[in-house]
């Protein structure tokens, strides 16, 4: 064999070793521990190379060194006659520093997952190769660790939110997890970056009372709402005095002001997981979002922040109108701010879904503005009229299909009479 083809091969070498040892240091663990327990091909063997690092590094530090002495010795044997020491010296280092470390390093780091399973494979060739040298190294490191009297250190796993989407993914795929349970792990990671602002109801949507109303007008209120809790409020929205709940009206009560409870005051910044746990402590089913200044900008239910986990609970006094109003069997009254993914769950609607959440986002996404009364847009089987609009977005639309010969549009249709 040529002395130029034995100083290829040691710098392959050497490649491979620093290359490799990168790999199986950077791979994701628990991706491949996940794979392993799908039955992939080579999973295990990753899995097991990571479960004992001395392994992989001792055959690397073994293979790498044995590269290296030999790339040194063939490139001065062949560079002799044409350089001094000096300039042989330097440029197999660097050659074999450039090509031989920092590279196959890099490369190794930036692909580690894809190329984890073949890497282990050559890996576990050269440890059966290097058996001797190898199981030399590993008795040499584990005498001095008991010489010294220092132990092992365990590998300390870090684990990123990715990784445990990606684990929960794969649970679902081999039927280790339901559906049901994916989805909510995947809504409570949402929940732990959503705001009040992001889940309570608008000011303008808030159905109150003044606390100086008879008690009849109340009771009215709530037959006309559906909704089983009223804020109660003094001059106006900013001074709430806290909420009635109609069950409390129900028995004889001489003024119904006694029955108000408190209502729980957070900023609307707040995060939604912190004001779920403290109306949880409080025992506090309602909590007002103020801003800075102290005014009122929404209200949230406990009701409001358990459905982000659970979704849409319903039981048979719930009142779905307060979103939709079925005027017949596939024609509807809908709020703008009712979800696109709730009326596609509930209604089959299958509207378009995008960088908006709601009804109204949909329209004012189609139609490029803030959408007028009496606007009409045709989206995929269906005829959506604007009703009314309230502070720049749309309030009520009616959703009904398509006439025969109407063609999806998209665009608005023009006015109404």
């Amino acid at each position: 064999m040529s002395s130029e083809l034995l100083i290829v091969l040691s710098l392959i070498l050497s490649a491979i070793c620093s290359g490799s040892e990168t790999v199986l240091v950077s791979l994701n663990r628990l991706k491949f521990e996940a794979l392993q327990r799908l039955g992939v091909s080579g999973a295990r063997l990753v899995v097991s190379f990571r479960d004992s690092p001395d392994r992989f590094l001792a055959t690397c530090v073994v293979g790498n060194a044995i590269a290296t002495v030999a790339w040194s010795s063939l490139v001065a044997l062949r560079l002799e006659p044409y350089l001094d020491a000096t300039w042989i010296a330097f440029l197999s280092t660097a050659t074999i520093l450039l090509l031989g470390e920092v590279f196959p390093k890099s490369l190794g780091r930036s692909v580690a997952d894809r190329v984890a399973i073949p890497t282990s494979r050559m890996v576990l060739a050269l440890e059966v190769m290097l058996y001797p040298l190898v199981w030399l190294l590993r008795g040499t490191g584990q005498v001095a660790l008991r010489l010294t009297g220092a132990k092992a250190r365990g590998e300390r796993i870090l684990v990123t939110r990715g990784d445990l989407e990606h684990l929960f993914v794969l649970g679902e795929k081999s039927g280790v997890l339901e559906r049901q349970e994916r989805t909510l792990v995947a809504r409570l990671f949402r929940m732990r970056h959503q705001r009040v602002r992001d889940v309570m109801i608008p000011r303008t949507e808030i159905e109150a009372v003044r606390v100086d109303e008879p008690l009849y007008a109340v009771r009215k209120r709530f037959e006309e709402t559906g909704f089983s809790r009223l804020l109660v409020y003094g001059k106006d929205l900013d001074d709430v005095k806290g909420f009635v709940h109609v069950l409390d009206l129900l028995r004889e009560v001489r003024e119904w002001q006694s029955a108000i409870r408190p209502a729980l005051a957070v900023p609307e910044s707040a995060r939604a997981v912190q004001v779920l746990r403290r109306m949880q402590a409080q025992k506090i089913s309602l909590a007002v979002a103020v801003d800075e200044y102290g005014g009122t900008e929404g209200l949230v239910t406990l009701e409001d922040l358990v459905e982000q986990l659970f979704g849409e609970i319903r039981d048979e006094f719930d009142y779905d109108e307060r979103l939709v109003r079925r005027l017949g069997e596939r024609t509807f009254i809908v709020r703008g701010r009712a979800e696109i993914s709730y009326l596609n769950e509930a209604f089959g609607l299958d509207l378009p879904t995008g960088d908006y959440a709601t009804l109204s986002g949909l329209l004012n996404e189609v139609a490029g503005r803030i959408p007028q009364p009496g606007d009409v847009f045709r989206i995929g089987r269906w005829q959506l009229r604007v009703l009314s609009t309230e502070r720049k977005r749309v309030e009520w639309v009616r959703v009904e299909p398509l006439a025969p010969g109407q063609t999806q549009d998209s665009s608005p249709a023009g006015s109404l009479p």
